[in-house]
């Protein structure tokens, strides 16, 4: 069953036994910084391995390179592929709408939760989606009741 985010206004409220709840995110900085961080820093430590010839060195930088844009046609804030809301049931059934209006609906296959950051994957057939939520992209408030949930839901799947 899906449920349209962009009609779910009644599904906004923090009520813990509604079916679904919605969290629309923000831009985060947090991501747009690691997004340009981390490739730079795997370049820099690639640089500064002498060992490695000159082909193998360019050869991983093309490769790095490559997997930086395709990451950042998925992650980036604002991106039409990245995540612009995400539905989550305590069943552990999930829906990510994309900002193109693209969306994706499938159980939440495993989620890491900390205190300032909730990675989620989703799996749909023989695709795996992971969504990042930092802490700015919700407020504090929201992103510990996306917490709560996301526990109580893997709880719900790992009784299954």
């Amino acid at each position: 069953m899906a449920i349209s985010l962009r009609k779910a206004r009644l599904l906004t409220s923090s009520n813990a036994f509604e079916p679904f709840q919605v969290y629309r995110l923000r831009p985060s900085r947090l991501i747009a910084i690691s997004l340009v961080m981390a490739p730079l820093a795997a370049v820099g430590g690639l640089l500064s391995v002498a060992t490695l010839p000159a082909l193998a060195k360019s050869l991983t930088i093309a490769w790095c390179g490559l997997v930086t844009m395709l990451t950042w046609q998925r992650h980036w804030p604002g991106a039409p592929k990245s995540p612009a809301a995400i539905a989550l049931a305590a069943d552990g059934r999930c829906e990510i709408e994309c900002n193109n209006g693209e969306r994706l609906i499938g159980p939440m296959n495993d989620a890491l939760i900390l205190p300032s950051i909730i990675i989620l994957a989703l799996r749909r057939g023989w695709q795996c989606r992971a969504v990042v939520i930092p802490v700015d992209a919700l407020g504090a408030e929201r992103h510990r009741q996306l917490r709560a949930r996301t526990q109580q839901a893997r709880r719900a799947n790992e009784h299954r």
